[in-house]
């Protein structure tokens, strides 16, 4: 563990771009000034030594959660200590399809309290309710309005009014006793996890192009669809551990010629609760939880190296330790 004083002295003798580089490895928020880079750093290790201690006490799941109302998807991996993390769940579907009683294929949602409190609280019901407890939900905050347009469009304010209830829910029911474990429920900003994947993929000449595109959705889509192709076929230390029905289900979803990978056809859901059949939010929900877990490894790596390898040039040895924090290449 790196407590706060031990953190500050270790932090405070770098230099401001070597904070940046620490900040993604352990997915803190890069701050402008050298001092809130370091405050915010720290505030991450507190976070992830935390979920370092559940995890040693074999009990961690983390739920990424990409809060769309008609696209909605989350992740959950269970983390383990020596081990990869284990894929135990990965669903993308239509929540008014699947929540709503009545719908029809087509409609919308009325945009009221009465629907989206009712929407919310069925959500976190069926979230809590799954076969393995969660113990970091990880709910990805939405962007306030869209790219291309000053006004807040109606499509962005009902996912942000839904990531705000959910949000609500999840926090009441652990206060109230209704959840069944003890969890935290963090609003994750989606930026630190293409940053992360940026970053540790911009190596990998397959990936150079791709990353290239206006926002890498498509370079986290192909990322997601190697890692689970190796995952599935070899013993890759960087990958995900698969059970047989998530083999199964990638070995038949996989195209023979191309060895390409469309998620959506892994979740098995009717037609009309899958939403649209589009990867980029079943791939971000995948690689929000994944992250989590390269995170905590990072985190540890960085404390062990600091405390039991000196270096003649603390500066160099944090770069060198941060240039082999690196993705492996995929072929």
């Amino acid at each position: 563990m790196m407590n706060a004083e031990v953190a500050e002295r270790v932090l405070r003798p770098l230099k401001s771009t070597t904070l940046k580089h620490v900040s993604v490895l352990l997915g803190a928020r890069i701050e402008a000034t050298k001092s809130a880079r370091i405050s915010s750093i720290i505030s991450q290790c507190a976070v992830l030594d935390r979920l370092r201690c559940r995890r040693d006490a074999g009990d961690l799941v983390v739920t990424a959660i990409d809060a769309g109302v008609s696209n909605f998807a989350y992740c959950s991996l269970q983390l383990r200590k020596d081990r990869k993390p284990l894929l135990v769940g990965w669903e993308k579907f239509q929540l008014e399809s699947k929540f709503v009683d009545g719908h029809m294929d087509g409609d919308k949602l009325a945009l009221n309290p009465e629907n989206f409190s009712r929407l919310a609280t069925k959500l976190s019901q069926y979230l809590l309710a799954l076969p393995y407890a969660t113990q970091l939900y990880a709910i990805e905050r939405q962007r306030a309005r869209s790219v291309s347009s000053k006004f807040v469009l109606e499509p962005v304010l009902r996912s942000n009014i839904l990531e705000y209830l959910l949000f609500s829910t999840l926090a009441n029911a652990k206060e109230t006793g209704r959840g069944t474990k003890d969890y935290e429920i963090i609003s994750s900003d989606p930026q630190r996890m293409v940053n992360y994947w940026v970053t540790v993929g911009s190596s990998n000449t397959k990936y150079q192009e791709l990353i290239l595109d206006k926002n890498s959705k498509k370079y986290r889509i192909a990322l997601v669809s190697d890692i689970l192709c190796n995952s599935a076929h070899d013993d890759w230390d960087f990958g995900v551990e698969l059970t047989s029905i998530w083999r199964r289900r990638i070995a038949k979803a996989q195209n023979k010629k191309t060895s390409d990978l469309k998620l959506y056809t892994l979740i098995e859901n009717s037609d009309t609760n899958l939403g649209t059949k589009k990867d980029d939010d079943l791939a971000d929900s995948f690689l929000h939880a994944l992250m989590w877990s390269k995170w905590l490894n990072n985190y540890e790596t960085l404390v062990y190296e600091i405390d039991n390898k000196p270096f003649n040039d603390f500066e160099t040895g944090v770069l060198e330790l941060i240039k082999n924090i690196q993705i492996p290449k995929i072929l």
